[in-house]
């Protein structure tokens, strides 16, 4: 043991003149059999390691060999001799503290523990307490932020950390472009394994193998810039798609070309637009992918002439603000209705249909009277036809304009009576005129005199007459053969006449 103590002692005493501390070799004691034990300038005198000037003036104690207390640390002159612990020659190189030291030059001092001594840790890796006070390497505060490792670490917070070189410290290399060992392995970037297939440069080189490339092509760069449209730096020049030089003029997208640095709509026929506006003509104007009414941005809008618009997807006709309808049938209403730009009349469609209120209809692109089966008259005269000829929806007896006119061709006493065509000559109700009506028991007796026929009630005296007694009459009708009879046409009804023709014995009679 006391080998390894002198050749520490002897290294002592190198370190000590290094840091300033002064030690007094010469009074050491160290246990020898030859001087070969001892360290020079020390030769072996009486069994003793003793400075060579004590040798040769003969200070020694005569080799008497002394007895070693057994406790070099405890403040205590163990042996009697007047000296206490590392004072007394007898504790030389024995243990005298903790950690580690050991009486030297009448001093208890710090050997190392094997390894170089130091006033204050410094060799933070060798395993060693080197300062002797119970810390070893990165345990010790004076190793904190010193080098405890290969490839960087160092001391941090009692443990040997890897500092990153100057980069982020990771576990495993992650930052592959800083030309930094982050890991502390002893490889930077491309060449620790770690960074196998991440990115190492700024313009999407990344790692393959321990070389930074521009993928795919693995080590080669691709002139150029292959894909204008896949947001990639495909040429690893730091320009993306049409940034990108070479993609000038190419396509970027569907129906998009890069004109300057913009991937820019360019339809193929079409205008382009930021959002589809044109929506008739069979492009997708803004390059979304769907054209005209599919796409959404077209609802509403037209999509063709004379009012088509997108509905649905679909382009349709709006009705121009009329009901819409495939073919026009509101025929009527001032509207393009089927949007062929043809309204009401003026569209083919609504020939002979109604185009006003109450019969009119459109005929010849004009909304006219045109009744089928009959002649257009403005006012109803043709009152037998069984045609509405006036078009104001009211035919033959039913429309007004057709009273007391001859509303059959048989005879010129069927005429219209409200709205019935009756025979004034034979109707005891109508007897020769509208509402004039035979007493009860009487009957109506036709008359005709120069193709005008018409009819007479019959009576007994004047009171049978239909129009004896009738407010209005200034003179009463009268009884006259059987026949009520008329003198003047004040004993007629409204709008009648009285005949009474010369050479004739009938009495005279009333008639339209």
């Amino acid at each position: 043991m006391r080998g390894w103590l002198l050749a520490g002692l002897g290294l002592l005493g190198v370190v000590a003149a290094c840091v300033g501390v002064t030690q007094q070799l010469d009074e050491l004691r160290f246990a020898c059999e030859s001087s070969e034990q001892c360290v020079a300038p020390y030769v072996c005198v009486g069994g003793e390691c003793v400075p060579e000037a004590l040798a040769d003036a003969g200070g020694t104690d005569g080799g008497e060999q002394q007895q070693v207390p057994e406790q070099c640390s405890d403040g205590q002159d163990n042996d009697g001799d007047g000296l206490v612990d590392c004072a007394d020659a007898d504790c030389i190189a024995l243990t005298c503290a903790g950690h580690g030291r050991v009486c030297g030059g009448g001093k208890c001092v710090c050997v190392g523990n094997g390894r170089v001594p130091e006033v204050e840790e410094a060799t933070c890796l060798d395993g060693a307490d080197n300062d002797c006070d119970g810390l070893t390497d990165c345990e010790d505060p004076a190793c904190a932020g010193l080098a405890c490792g290969l490839g960087g670490k160092t001391c941090v917070g009692g443990t040997c950390t890897c500092s990153g070189n100057g980069g982020a410290p990771e576990d495993s290399e992650l930052s592959c472009a800083d030309q930094r060992d982050n890991d502390c392995d002893g490889r930077r970037d491309c060449k620790d394994m770690g960074c196998g297939g991440l990115t190492c440069s700024l313009t999407g080189y990344v790692c393959d193998a321990t070389a930074c490339v521009c993928p795919p092509d693995a080590g080669e760069v691709t002139p150029g810039e292959p894909r204008c449209d896949d947001n990639v730096d495909d040429d690893c020049d730091g320009l993306v798609d049409c940034a990108d030089s070479s993609c000038s003029g190419q396509a970027c997208g569907l129906d998009r070309h890069c004109i300057g640095s913009v991937c820019t709509c360019l339809p193929d026929g079409g205008v382009p637009e930021v959002f589809e506006q044109t929506c008739g003509d069979g492009q997708d104007g803004d390059c979304d992918g769907r054209a005209d009414c599919e796409d959404p941005d077209c609802a509403g809008l037209d999509c063709g002439v004379h009012g088509l618009r997108c509905s649905a997807s679909s382009c349709t006709c709006s009705g121009n603000g009329g009901a819409s309808e495939p073919a026009e049938q509101s025929c009527g209403d001032g509207f393009d209705n089927d949007c062929d730009g043809l309204a009401d009349c003026g569209d083919p469609d609504c020939e002979r249909l109604l185009c006003a209120a109450p019969a009119l209809t459109c005929n010849g692109g004009q909304c006219v009277c045109a009744p089928e089966g009959g002649a257009a008259e403005t006012t109803e005269r043709t009152c037998s036809d069984g045609v509405d000829n006036d078009c104001d929806g009211l035919a033959d007896c039913r429309d007004a304009d057709c009273s007391l006119q001859q509303c059959s061709a048989a005879s010129t006493s069927i005429l219209c009576c409200g709205s019935s065509c009756v025979d004034i000559s034979a109707n005891q109700s109508n007897c020769g005129g509208c509402g004039i009506a035979c007493k009860p028991g009487k009957t109506c007796q036709a008359v005709t005199v120069n193709a005008l026929r018409s009819g007479r009630c019959t009576c007994s005296t004047d009171s049978h007459c239909p129009q004896d007694g009738v407010a209005g009459l200034t003179v009463d009708q009268q009884c006259e053969n059987g026949k009520c009879a008329c003198e003047t046409n004040a004993q007629c009804g409204t709008g009648q006449s009285c005949t009474r023709s010369e050479g004739l014995t009938d009495p005279g009679w009333c008639h339209y």
